[in-house]
């Protein structure tokens, strides 16, 4: 009786059988609009009912439904006056390719609302209408007829597209961006598909920076512009206008010149150039050389043949209080060379203490003093000489008796006391109330007379050598 109950209407219709892509999923919906006619006890039905469809390869279908190609279970169908329509694939996707299988029939099985499940038969047999969407080739489309707006956001993967079949030939310039590309492992488009292109080789509709990896892809990044306009080779993060990480090589023309600074008329150029089968390297401006390194080590400032470490043509000037040259033993110059004579310092100016505080340079004549101004007592013009000969000041000889200019130059007539001295100098020692000797002879009597000193009064005359006078030892350059 249950085949009284219900009876199927199998004349129910495949709509063109049209497969139409819906919203943005990852898989591709497809729908079939299916409607049939449903007749109960010889009337036809109405109210709603649950409805399981399935696809099978045989015109006598099957159970369980799992056993089927596909199948789904709508629920609450509406059937009114024996007419009910669906869209096959709205709860459960269609297979994408139906068209691999020869023979194709549709199952219905109904719920009754008293008698249980019924199997409709005969099943319907799906025509050559069904696979009509596997008819059309992407070759018999015109150019233009379908846009991205007109295809579902991963409606096309690598799966659907032949190799090389994409070349940069027929994609339109700056129309794809990696923002339009899945890129990385999840790519739906790999370099096969994109003419050797990987996504994130196409611009980026939002990017913030652009950027060249080296020809086989290693380093990434080799030249990068940030978005401020700095220039990066070898980092992506540049801090300078151009910033390089690595060597920088000019190769020895004529024409190898590093620019740098303003250009113009108004402008001299500045370049660093290197020069010849020696490589020099010159630093000029305009044309001309302010500075040469050559190939040995030597720099020359104002000169391009530089034959020391350092050749200078001009002044040299050197500022800061304590500044100055150092040579090879540890000495420090500070000022010119002695003798000056022209300068006039004050006395804390004047005066240094030097070897180990037993001597005193004297800063304007560049002399240096014994500190001690009574060393031995007096002696007689000879032994004065030869006391100084043999003396030795913080190991170092080279004392001598000073010449009359010299010890004279000690003396400042600005002083009203005695001795004659800077204020604030640092001799000890010293002998107001009688002469000192200098080696200068009297020249009316160089056999019995010399040139002496007073420190009393700064008075400068003579006496016979064979007087016993005060020696102050002296030590220069002469």
């Amino acid at each position: 009786m249950k085949s009284k109950l219900m009876m199927a209407c199998c004349v129910g219709l495949l709509l063109l059988s049209v497969m139409v892509p819906v919203s943005s999923h990852a898989g591709v919906p497809r729908l079939i609009n299916y409607q049939g006619e449903l007749i109960e006890d010889g009337s036809p039905a109405k109210g709603f009912r649950t409805m399981t469809f399935s696809l099978w390869e045989t015109a006598s279908g099957g159970i369980p439904e799992e056993s089927s190609i596909w199948y789904e279970t709508q629920n609450s169908v509406d059937v009114t006056d024996g007419i009910y329509n669906v869209l096959l694939g709205s709860e459960t996707s269609l297979p994408e390719d139906l068209s691999i299988y020869a023979n194709l029939f549709l199952q219905v099985n109904i719920v009754h609302p008293t008698h249980g499940s019924q199997k409709l038969v005969p099943l319907l047999e799906f025509t050559s209408t069904a696979f009509a969407i596997n008819a059309a080739k992407a070759d018999s489309v015109a150019d233009g007829a379908v846009t991205s707006v007109m295809i579902a956001d991963g409606a096309v993967d690598s799966n659907k597209v032949a190799d090389n079949a994409i070349t940069a030939s027929k994609i339109l310039d700056n129309s794809i961006t990696a923002s339009d590309i899945a890129d990385g492992s999840g790519s739906l488009l790999d370099a096969d598909k994109l003419d050797g292109h990987e996504a994130s080789d196409f611009a980026s509709g939002t990017h913030s920076h652009h950027s060249l990896d080296a020809a086989d892809g290693d380093p990434e990044d080799a030249v990068y512009v940030d978005s401020v306009g700095r220039v990066g080779i070898g980092t992506t993060s540049p801090q300078g206008k151009l910033e390089v990480n690595g060597s920088i090589r000019m190769t020895p023309d004529s024409e190898s010149k590093l620019f740098v600074g303003r250009f113009g008329e108004d402008y001299p150029s500045a370049y660093i150039s290197a020069v010849g089968s020696a490589s020099s390297m010159r630093f000029q401006i305009g044309s001309v050389t302010r500075m040469t390194l050559d190939s040995s080590g030597n720099v020359g400032i104002g000169i391009t043949d530089p034959e020391e470490k350092l050749d200078v043509e001009g002044n040299i000037k050197i500022g800061g209080a304590g500044n100055g040259i150092v040579f090879p033993d540890g000495t420090v110059q500070t000022t010119a060379p002695a003798p000056t004579w022209h300068r006039k310092l004050p006395a804390a100016e004047r005066f240094e203490l030097v070897m180990g505080g037993d001597a005193v340079l004297d800063k304007e004549t560049g002399l240096v003093w014994a500190k001690d101004a009574n060393m031995d007592g007096s002696k007689e013009w000879q032994d004065a000489i030869n006391f100084c000969a043999n003396l030795s000041i913080s190991d170092r000889k080279g004392w001598r008796l000073p010449e009359r200019e010299e010890l004279a130059s000690l003396l400042d007539m600005s002083v009203s006391g005695s001795p004659k001295l800077p204020d604030g100098h640092p001799f000890t020692n010293v002998q107001s109330y009688f002469y000192y000797w200098c080696s200068t002879p009297y020249a009316s009597n160089t056999a019995g007379w010399a040139w002496v000193v007073s420190m009393d009064n700064g008075y400068v005359g003579c006496d016979v050598k064979d007087s016993n006078l005060y020696v102050w030892p002296v030590r220069s350059d002469n």
